[in-house]
């Protein structure tokens, strides 16, 4: 018994070293703005708090649980061109099934997607989730309608988990620009 305790620690203690091996760097912050937006003026950036009561409400709206580890501080980028923001950036992580799948949403300021760039992640069936392939498909969705994966966004096929997570994730960061910044956005 103690034999098989100890090969199965053992085992568990290689897959997460793996895991963790294939952690992947697709790009950083800075590398894509400095790539994507180069006309920009200036890049503010601001941390968001997500409060229990902003929580709870994104729970009940979204219809999916917020991760505390990942959700209570979202890192935002404000994107201008000399005095007018001209995209918003929202940054987060998801769990994919072997680890975490960290991105960035771009949005237009009238609440539509522009892109999103997977930064890194550590997934072993869910790498499609860094492919243009994938992302792409999440281009003008908006905040007004709930992003549903198999009829807005198709999945991965053997990374339901990771395909689950990347579109959780990019619903949360809408619904958390349209809780931050539509009102922002409709006033100018």
């Amino acid at each position: 018994m103690k034999k098989q305790s100890t090969l199965l620690t053992t085992l568990f203690a290689a897959l997460l070293l793996a895991s963790s091996a294939d952690a992947k760097v697709l790009t950083t912050i800075d590398e894509y703005f400095a790539d994507s937006y180069e006309s920009a003026s200036h890049i503010d950036q601001e941390t968001l708090q997500i409060t229990n009561e902003v929580a709870q409400k994104a729970q009940e709206t979204l219809g999916f649980p917020l991760n505390p580890e990942f959700d209570t501080e979202i890192p935002s980028f404000l994107v201008y061109e000399g005095e007018a923001v001209v995209a918003y950036g929202l940054e987060t992580t998801v769990q994919g099934k072997w680890g975490g799948i960290h991105f960035l949403v771009m949005i237009h300021p009238e609440g539509v997607v522009d892109e999103v760039v997977v930064l890194d992640y550590s997934e072993v069936r869910g790498k499609p989730v860094g492919k243009k392939r994938f992302l792409r498909q999440f281009k003008k969705k908006s905040m007004a309608k709930k992003i549903r994966l198999g009829r807005d966004v198709k999945g991965i096929t053997g990374a339901s988990i990771s395909s689950t997570g990347m579109v959780n994730g990019v619903n949360k960061l809408l619904y958390f620009f349209k809780v931050f910044y539509a009102a922002q956005v409709e006033a100018t």
